[in-house]
């Protein structure tokens, strides 16, 4: 008798382990077309597609890289500005994920917190040039994510870590003499009222 009884309690602990595994599973699936979305919606510039990955009070942090802090919103209008709207910009990008590691709350089923290395080409465009030099920088996002009540996963802080920043030799010559050329009409533009007066 107490042989059923163990081999019954067996049983219902190994379905009730087995229906938690699968759980486990889509959720980590759903998470991580959490940061896919991310990746894709930077990529493609889409920022109406980017603000659906996070939660209304979200915190965004690019401060490792150079970049600003604040909420998605706001992160969404500086990328903009950085990707698409400044003469000299990384209007050029691509994404790829890999190793990325979810840690589920035990105390919380509705959270978690996730890390994952990202590589990213840049591409170092000037106007009215399309194509300039390519630099690569990678390293760590880390996300912590929540459920919410319609059972959607997202991101309630992301903060970004470098690893490294690598340009390549073309890109290193291309930015000093962009640097020169400028330096070189403030120069010019500074001389201008002194050769007035000589005159």
């Amino acid at each position: 008798m107490r042989r059923v009884v163990l081999l019954g309690c067996l049983c219902v602990w190994g379905t009730v382990a087995a229906e938690d595994g699968a759980w486990r599973l889509e959720d980590r699936s759903k998470i991580e077309d959490l940061l896919i979305r991310y990746c894709t919606a930077v990529d493609r510039l889409d920022w109406d597609l980017y603000l659906t990955v996070f939660a209304k009070d979200a915190t965004v942090d690019y401060t490792a890289a150079g970049g600003a802090t604040g909420t998605a919103p706001a992160m969404a209008k500086w990328l903009q500005m950085v990707f698409q709207d400044m003469p000299i910009r990384l209007a050029r990008h691509q994404h790829r994920l890999s190793n990325i590691e979810v840690f589920f709350d035990k105390n919380n089923s509705n959270a978690a917190k996730v890390r994952a290395i990202f590589t990213s080409p840049l591409s170092l465009n000037v106007f009215p040039l399309e194509y300039g030099p390519l630099m690569t920088t990678a390293g760590w996002y880390h996300h912590d994510v929540v459920r919410n009540s319609k059972g959607e996963w997202k991101s309630v802080s992301l903060r970004e870590e470098i690893a490294y920043n690598q340009a390549t030799v073309h890109s290193v010559v291309f930015v000093l003499a962009i640097v020169f050329v400028l330096t070189s009409i403030v120069r010019v533009l500074r001389s201008k009222p002194k050769q007035a007066k000589l005159d």
